[in-house]
């Protein structure tokens, strides 16, 4: 499983990384790997490799909604 997190509050995203990394362990899942950016334009180059993303929903000139139609019209348009 590839997890993404965006957020521009490093501090945040990385305590969000530590417990979700620390969730998934205690369940048993040892094939993880969590990925952080801190802007929209690094996670949209490879943004269709990430099973979970988890987006901040104010981050920088972009808000986690713009980035989810982002994704979606870009789904769209590969069908």
């Amino acid at each position: 499983m590839k997890i993404a997190i965006i957020d521009d509050d490093s501090i945040f995203m990385d305590e969000v990384k530590d417990i979700i990394g620390e969730r998934i362990n205690k369940i048993g899942i040892n094939d993880f790997s969590i990925s952080t950016f801190s802007s929209p334009e690094q996670l949209l180059v490879d943004i269709h490799s990430f099973d979970l993303l988890i987006i901040d929903v104010e981050i920088n000139q972009y808000n986690g909604i713009s980035i989810c139609c982002l994704l979606y019209t870009s789904d769209a348009a590969d069908e």
